[in-house]
């Protein structure tokens, strides 16, 4: 059963994750002035999710800990797939530029 509530928080940590990279996505390719704004966007989010998770977790059926942990490995591990497209991105409106 705790397992269950591992696997939701962990779907939802996966949501923060795309949502946090589709904003430095955003900044990357319209080279954002506020960066520090939308980096400080950023770690409210992840912040905001893992409150969340620890203060929902006792009106939950699920053990505090399990969620708390698929909470963070959600916003982590999807990282992994998400800064190697980042990456690619910013290579490729670089390479752009320089045709220009």
């Amino acid at each position: 059963m705790n397992l269950l509530g591992l696997l939701i928080a962990f779907v939802f940590g996966g949501l923060i994750s795309f949502v946090n990279y589709k904003i430095s996505k955003f900044t990357l390719i319209n080279k954002e002035k506020n960066l520090f704004m939308f980096s400080m966007l950023r770690q409210v989010l992840n912040v905001g999710y893992l409150v969340l998770c620890y203060f929902v977790a006792p009106y939950t059926p699920f053990d505090g800990v399990y969620i708390l942990i698929g909470g963070a490995t959600g916003i982590t591990l999807p990282m992994i797939y998400f800064t190697p497209k980042l990456l690619k991105a910013s290579e490729d409106k670089t390479e752009r530029k320089e045709e220009l």
